[in-house]
């Protein structure tokens, strides 16, 4: 396996004793050992420990890419049946609200609704956790 930063976003490699922080690492030859997940409030972490091919040991912190799931095409109409199932709808008022469960204001529950752009850079910048998931509209919201 090659480890190695495909981006410009900064990357901590500990190997050894040494840390480093650097924008480009050069590849670096090994094996991952042990691999675990966390979720602080803004931001998931992926955390790697394995054997370099040298034989030292290293661990990277890895806190630029947001997980991500695919659903078969074939699934999502029962996934978005469970959404619906599962969360409460509060319209237009989904930013508001999702901000009030944010800060504690409002009781933790899965909610659904709109957001306009404003709203959702807003969301983002307080570091809001949302998925956006298209629901096709129904003939019921064609009448209204």
């Amino acid at each position: 396996m090659v480890v190695h930063d495909c981006g410009n976003a900064v990357s901590t490699i500990q190997t050894g004793c040494k840390l480093v922080k650097t924008e480009q690492p050069e590849p670096i030859e090994g094996f991952i050992v042990h691999s675990s997940f966390s979720r602080s409030a803004r931001t998931p972490t992926l955390y790697l420990t394995g054997r370099l091919k040298n034989g030292e040991t290293f661990a990277v912190v890895e806190e630029r890419q947001r997980p991500c799931f695919y659903v078969r095409e074939s699934d999502i109409s029962r996934v978005l049946e469970y959404v619906k199932n599962n969360s409460e709808d509060v319209g237009a008022r989904f930013a508001a609200e999702a901000l009030k469960i944010h800060y504690g204001a409002a009781e933790k529950r899965s909610i659904r609704g709109s957001a306009t752009a404003d709203e959702e850079k807003t969301l983002k910048d307080e570091g809001v956790d949302f998925v956006k998931v298209p629901f096709p509209v129904s003939d019921d919201d064609k009448m209204n």
